[in-house]
């Protein structure tokens, strides 16, 4: 299951990577250096998303959205003429203590934004050393 994980995250990255590629008309005919150019902008978005997504999972499991996700959930209870109030806990010190043990995974979206972020870091470095 964990394999599964990484390979639709670098697989996202690479569908990410080839819309930028598409759209910047990398196919057709430019210079080598305009060529690295573009796959060094290409693989940085996938990087700086799926690794920004990863680290709002980290913040996240620290407990930084518990409060806001309280609040909406017990505001949609009381908006549903409380059909859902068993389901929210009845303070918010029950329900930090009810998510604590809840930990959402990460590390496929760090290490695959990691990936992408390192491709554009090595096309950057090749840009700079042919112009």
């Amino acid at each position: 299951m964990k394999k599964k994980r990484y390979i639709e995250a670098f697989v996202a990255g690479l569908l990410i990577a080839c819309m930028v590629l598409a759209g910047k008309q990398f196919f057709s005919e430019m210079e080598l250096t305009a060529r690295i150019s573009i796959l060094s902008d290409a693989f940085f978005l996938p990087g700086v998303l799926l690794g920004g997504f990863g680290l709002l999972v980290i913040v996240g499991n620290g407990g930084v959205f518990d409060a806001l996700a309280y609040t909406v959930k017990r505001a949609g209870s009381y908006l549903r003429h409380n059909e859902g109030a068993g389901k929210v806990a009845k303070s918010f010190y029950e329900y930090q203590q009810a998510k604590r043990g809840e930990k959402a995974e990460y590390g496929f979206l760090l290490i695959s934004g990691g990936f992408y972020l390192l491709l554009s870091v090595i096309f950057t470095i090749l840009f700079l050393i042919l112009s």
